[in-house]
């Protein structure tokens, strides 16, 4: 475990990198935006990398902008966001007596900012960045590699294990807002996919408690001390651009039941499901339905399977609060504007107050599509929130579609499979040799000489007796005779 370590950065400007534009190559645009300390730039245990410039606004807080990722073996950095941030969190109490806007009213950002410590940043290195005249340098920015859990696992015929852990690179910030405590968190994983999330902590207001059972909860002991429920919407600004587009487009996925049932299976009676891709064209607000999901492609960067790149966002958990015209939607799309940055309340002289239902209203063409993404949490409020409260989180995942023709950490044992793969040998796997047949086959022995049908003597047959051995006569006479 690495020790923190401070970092001094030069002092960061707070306005948006969102109008940069250069020829150069995707490293150079990350590079040329920022460099020391402002500059991200890591690869990871599995061989794949991401670079991005950070900075702190005095308002949204942590804001990440130029951020590319390098797929293991394409050896360059591919664009993926020009810019992403908070663009507003709101509050509202379910007693109608209190709603709070905390980017634009009470500011994430500035005199917000909570020093890091090596408690909040145990295995990672600190960063500093101005935040006031009083805090010219702060150590706010944790950058870690942390343990992420299984990245994959094949094991498909019991003759190979690919398997492997993967990590992610994280950028975090912690603010105190009131009572309240927010850690603003960027996941970016070594598969490409970007987790963007919000986790509250602290403690519960003590201003806000009531004595109707429909409104709270209680925490005390007994059916008193009722803790009021509320609302918290949180709203990104997410600028894309994949791989330095000049055009990108929105394109909505759609998968519906048609009505009919296929015959196999162990029901007998599966519901067949169309998928089908859409253009969205226009500036509007969304509220997305169930197996629905929105993508920003870009159609001249084409992966090595010919498909155009794209990121899908994908939303874990939409809650949207519909009683009011500034929340009531899951995500929406517009055209990028240098006065447009808050999704409410909008702190820009030229259009002050506005929010995302002004941004959309005049319907423009989209051509390099920002999408506001607003995930609701609605916080009823439990014993155990007290004290201090268990983080909890809210979010969302951009997940890339196509990015790269396969698993961007693929193992080599595994590049072979790309497609349709059925009735293709396995490379990897030496097939057992089957016994090639000698060119001409032996009927039957061929024999050395004619066939012998009767034995064979060893010598003529004898035709006389044998004469018998003579007994030898006595040469004296026998004792005894007379």
């Amino acid at each position: 475990m690495r020790v923190p370590k401070l970092v001094l950065a030069a002092a960061l400007a707070a306005s948006s990198l969102a109008g940069f534009t250069s020829t150069a190559s995707a490293a150079s645009v990350t590079e040329l935006s920022c460099s020391g300390p402002s500059l991200v730039k890591e690869t990871l245990r599995s061989g794949s990398g991401w670079e991005m410039c950070w900075r702190i606004d005095s308002y949204r807080g942590l804001v990440v902008d130029k951020v590319a990722f390098t797929p293991r073996d394409e050896g360059r950095p591919v664009m993926v966001l020009d810019s992403i941030g908070l663009a507003q969190l709101n509050v509202p109490y379910d007693t109608g007596m209190t709603e709070y806007n905390d980017v634009t009213t009470y500011q994430v950002g500035g005199r917000r900012m909570q020093d890091q410590t090596a408690i909040d940043c145990p295995a990672g290195e600190i960063r500093s960045s101005y935040l006031t005249e009083t805090r010219p340098l702060a150590p706010v920015l944790c950058v870690s590699e942390q343990e992420a859990g299984l990245a994959y696992r094949s094991n498909v015929a019991n003759d190979a294990l690919y398997a492997a852990q993967g990590t992610h690179l994280v950028l975090h910030t912690v603010s105190r807002i009131g009572w309240y405590e927010y850690q603003t968190e960027y996941r970016f994983h070594d598969d490409g996919e970007i987790t963007v999330r919000l986790g509250a902590t602290g403690d519960l207001s003590p201003n806000d408690y009531v004595d109707a059972v429909n409104f709270g909860w209680p925490i005390a002991e007994g059916q008193e001390d009722f803790a009021v429920n509320h609302y918290h919407s949180a709203f990104w600004r997410v600028a894309f651009d994949i791989d330095s587009a000049t055009r990108q487009r929105v394109e909505k996925i759609d998968s519906d039941f048609t009505g009919e049932y296929g015959t196999t299976g162990d029901t007998g009676k599966t519901p067949i499901i169309e998928t089908e891709i859409s253009p969205v064209n226009r500036e509007q607000k969304l509220i997305l339905e169930n197996r629905e999901a929105y993508r920003v492609v870009n159609p001249d960067s084409l992966n090595a399977d010919g498909h155009p790149r794209s990121y899908e966002i994908v939303m874990d958990r939409a809650q949207a609060y519909a009683l009011n015209p500034e929340t009531d939607y899951d995500l929406a799309f517009t055209e990028p504007k240098s006065d447009e940055i808050f999704a409410s309340y909008n702190l820009l002289p030229s259009k002050p107050n506005a929010s995302v239902t002004q941004y959309v209203a005049d319907r423009e063409r989209l051509r390099k599509p920002v999408a506001w993404v607003n995930v609701g949490f609605h916080h009823i409020v439990r014993d155990e929130d007290q004290s201090p409260m268990p983080i909890h989180w809210q979010g969302f995942t951009l997940y890339p579609r196509d990015f790269t023709a396969q698993n961007p950490n693929i193992p080599e044992g595994r590049k072979w499979v790309n497609g349709d793969m059925r009735g293709v040998p396995n490379p990897n796997i030496t097939p057992t040799p089957t016994p090639t047949p000698t060119a001409t086959p032996t009927v039957t022995p061929t024999p050395s000489a004619s066939p012998t049908t009767t034995p064979t003597p060893s010598a003529s047959p004898t035709t006389t007796r044998p004469r018998p051995t003579p007994v030898p006569r006595p040469t004296g006479r026998p004792t005894g005779w007379r």
